[in-house]
């Protein structure tokens, strides 16, 4: 089991599909961010988004509400990054 089959099932094909593509843009953002000189100051945060996103991926992450606050304020951290480029 992991969290996205979890939220498949309980938030149906629209909420999956959000949440999809709220990891798809942070995956695009930290691509296109690592050829820029000024990104070496966020790689902690990325890896830390990238961390807690393997985690849900292989695990029942967003499940418990410490791992799922966790994850949804490092997404937001990475979101907003994402913004300065």
């Amino acid at each position: 089991h992991n969290s996205y089959l979890t939220l498949l099932l309980r938030l149906g094909v629209i909420g999956f599909y959000a949440i999809v593509m709220i990891s798809r843009k942070v995956f695009k953002d930290y691509f296109h961010a690592r050829k820029l000189d000024k990104f070496k100051q966020y790689i902690p945060y990325y890896f830390v988004w990238i961390g807690m996103f393997s985690l849900i991926v292989f695990n029942l992450g967003l499940e418990s509400p410490l791992r799922a606050g966790l994850f949804w304020v490092a997404t937001g951290f990475v979101a907003k990054i994402g913004t300065k480029f």
